[in-house]
């Protein structure tokens, strides 16, 4: 079950409909940098690649794309979710665009945000430091050890951490049984669920967290997390509807 699954993974601070993120293509981080300090995505040299000949029709705020994600992504990248073993949350889940910008950033792999501030997005900062060997030192080079996107280990720890350690557990079978295409379902709805609450979505993202709770699948650590997930959500909505009270008043 934890393949599929983060273990206590809190909710970001802050209210979901005031979430800001950095965009890298803005005028004033484009001014404050100099250009040799941007990673460019390579297909942004012919925007047809992704975006298509075809002219954008009315006003639409939907980008245009020849594929859906991560469809688009596996036409040059590696399809992780395909591979033998462990598959990170977000990966198995075909949420590109929550670890990586399709343009360009100021980071390395094109990540969003740098490491470890990427990571926290998701994982809690002091459950981290409570495993052995993470020191403040060390735990905050996540991907010196970790695998972002697959790995022969649950920790998704890669080979040469691997090889340094005892020797590890048996990965998966490729061929899933019923229970674990049932548990990548749920998985994928509490994935998409935590993205529609972080986009203001809330009635939506409780709708699938309490359908993810009724499946029974979601392990404990997992089960909390989406309480306090939910907890938030009501006290967001009971907010909005406070002003429609008083003037009904």
């Amino acid at each position: 079950m934890l393949t599929f699954f983060f273990d206590g993974v809190p909710p970001l601070r802050g209210e979901a409909s005031t979430a800001r993120f950095t965009d890298p293509n803005g005028k004033e981080a484009t001014a404050a940098l100099p250009v040799e300090n941007w990673r460019i995505h390579e297909p942004l040299k012919d925007c047809t690649q992704c975006h298509g000949r075809q002219p954008r029709r009315g006003f639409s705020s939907k980008v245009q794309l020849v594929a859906e994600v991560p469809q688009l992504c596996c036409q040059c990248h590696g399809k992780y979710s395909a591979l033998q073993g462990w598959v990170h949350g977000p990966v198995a889940a075909g949420d590109c665009m929550l670890c990586h910008e399709p343009h360009k950033t100021k980071t390395e792999s094109l990540l969003a945000k740098p490491i470890p501030e990427l990571c926290y997005q998701c994982h809690e900062v002091q459950a981290i430091r409570t495993i052995d060997k993470h020191t403040q030192e060390s735990y905050s080079h996540c991907t010196d050890c970790h695998d972002g996107h697959a790995s022969a280990t649950k920790p998704l720890l890669r080979p040469g951490i691997v090889a340094a350690r005892e020797k590890p557990a048996a990965a998966p079978p490729v061929a899933e049984d019923r229970q674990e295409g049932q548990a990548r379902a749920v998985a994928e709805l509490y994935y998409r669920s935590i993205k529609q609450y972080h986009a203001g979505q809330l009635r939506e993202a409780r709708e699938g967290l309490l359908e993810a709770l009724k499946t029974g699948l979601l392990p404990e650590p997992l089960r909390e997390t989406v309480n306090v997930y939910l907890e938030r959500i009501n006290e967001a909505l009971q907010e909005s509807q406070e002003p429609d009270r008083r003037l009904s008043k």
